[in-house]
C-alpha cells in the first residue's frame, strides 16, 4: 500500500522558489546564502507551509564559520599548471588585496571528478567568489552566487555578473588580416563545445567567415589547451587541401602548429599562415612570432575583481544583492611574422 505524502518536502520548496535544493536547505537553517534569496524561500516555505528541522550543531557550527567569511574573496581558477602568463591572474589579485580583501585560491584540474565540491568548500568560508572555469556548469555557478556574491570571468552565465570576451570582435580581425592577403580557405580548432567561449569562438569564425566570402574548415572539437593538441591540430591540417591558413584556439596550440609545420619541411608563413586566437608572451618567443588576437586577459580579470569589489560593497550597505551585469570587452589583433600572403598555388603536401 502506498503511503500518502504528510506534507510538502524540500524538493517542493525549491521547485516552487526556482533555486537548488542545497541552496532551500542552507537558507532555512542560516546557512549562508544572500539576503533576498532567504526571504524568497522562506515566503515560499510558508506559502507552501513546510516546516523545517531544527538545526543540527553542525549546521549551527557551519554558519559560525561562515560567518567568519567577511573580509575573504574566493578566486577558483582551472588548470592553473598551464597558465603560461600569469599577469592577468595577479593583476586580479593585486586589486582584491589592496581593497583590504584577503583572496582565498582554488585550482581545478581535468582529474578533479567534483570540481563542484571545490568550489562549495571555499564559498562556504568567503564574502564573494571570483570563477574562472569553463568546466563547472552554469547550474552549479547559480548555486554559488546564492550562498555569496559571485562574478564569473570569461564565460557568460544568465542570471550572474560577468566579464568575458567579445569573441566576435577577434574573430572578425583574424580572419579580415588573413582575407587582405588572399587567404580564403582557412582551418581552425575548438576545445569542445562544452565551454562557453569555445563555442562562442567556433561560432564567431563561422559567420566571419561567411561575411568576408571565405571558408571555415573546422578541424574538430576534441583538442584542449596543451602543446601536444596543436601537434595533433597540425596533423590534422595537413589532411585538409586548399587551406592555406590556420587559426588556432591558443597560443599553446599554435606553438605546436609551427613547430610541428617547420618539422614537416613546410615554411611558415610562405606555405602556411598561422594565427592564434590568444596572446601571450609565448606568441612572441615562437619562431616565428604569431600573429594573435589579443584576449586583453588582464582587462578581462581587472574588472572582474573590480566588479566583484563594488558588488561586496552593495550588498554591505544595501542589504541587496548588486544588479546582474554582463561586460563583453572587445579584442585586438597583433600583427606577427606567422602570417603572410596566400601561397598562389596550393598543391599537396
Amino acid at each position: 500500500m502506498e503511503l500518502p505524502v504528510v506534507g510538502p518536502t524540500l524538493q517542493d520548496v525549491a521547485r516552487r522558489a526556482g533555486v537548488s535544493i542545497s541552496t532551500v536547505s542552507r537558507a532555512l537553517n542560516d546557512g549562508k546564502v544572500k539576503a533576498a534569496t532567504k526571504r524568497l524561500v522562506a515566503d515560499v516555505a510558508n506559502e507552501l507551509g513546510y516546516e523545517a528541522p531544527r538545526a543540527s550543531g553542525f549546521d549551527l557550527a557551519r554558519q559560525r564559520r561562515s560567518e567568519d567569511g567577511r573580509g575573504r574573496i574566493g578566486v577558483v581558477v582551472s588548470r592553473l599548471g598551464v597558465y603560461f602568463d600569469g599577469a592577468p591572474l595577479a593583476k586580479a589579485l593585486d586589486i582584491i588585496q589592496s581593497a583590504g580583501f584577503r583572496a582565498m585560491m582554488a585550482n581545478i584540474e581535468d582529474k578533479d571528478h567534483d570540481p563542484e565540491r571545490i568550489i562549495r568548500a571555499v564559498a562556504a568560508d568567503c564574502e564573494g567568489m571570483l570563477i574562472v572555469s569553463p568546466r563547472v556548469g552554469d547550474d552549479m555557478l547559480r548555486d554559488v552566487g546564492a550562498m555569496t556574491t559571485t562574478v564569473v570571468a570569461n564565460r557568460k552565465v544568465e542570471g550572474l555578473s560577468s566579464v568575458f570576451l567579445n569573441e566576435a570582435s577577434g574573430a572578425v580581425l583574424a580572419l579580415r588580416h588573413l582575407a587582405s592577403l588572399g587567404h580564403r580557405v582557412v582551418a581552425y580548432t575548438t576545445v569542445g563545445e562544452r565551454y562557453w567561449s569555445s563555442a562562442v569562438k567556433g561560432l564567431s569564425l563561422r559567420s566571419a567567415a561567411e561575411r568576408l566570402g571565405m571558408t571555415a574548415v573546422h578541424l574538430g572539437d576534441d583538442f584542449d589547451t596543451s602543446y601536444r593538441s596543436g601537434l595533433m591540430a597540425a596533423d590534422a591540417l595537413l589532411t585538409e587541401p586548399g587551406v592555406t591558413a590556420m587559426i588556432a584556439h591558443d597560443e599553446i596550440q599554435a606553438v605546436g602548429v609551427v613547430n610541428c609545420l617547420t618539422d614537416r619541411g613546410l615554411r611558415v608563413p610562405q606555405d602556411m599562415s598561422v594565427v592564434s586566437m590568444s596572446d601571450s608572451s609565448l606568441c612572441m618567443v615562437c619562431r616565428p612570432a604569431v600573429s594573435a588576437v589579443d584576449a586583453r586577459q588582464i582587462k578581462v580579470m581587472s574588472d572582474a575583481a573590480t566588479m566583484v569589489l563594488g558588488n561586496i560593497e552593495q550588498s554591505r550597505s544595501g542589504g541587496v544583492p548588486a544588479r546582474v551585469r554582463h561586460v563583453a570587452i572587445s579584442e585586438t589583433f597583433s600583427i606577427r611574422g606567422s602570417t603572410g600572403p596566400a601561397p598562389q598555388c596550393v598543391g599537396s603536401r
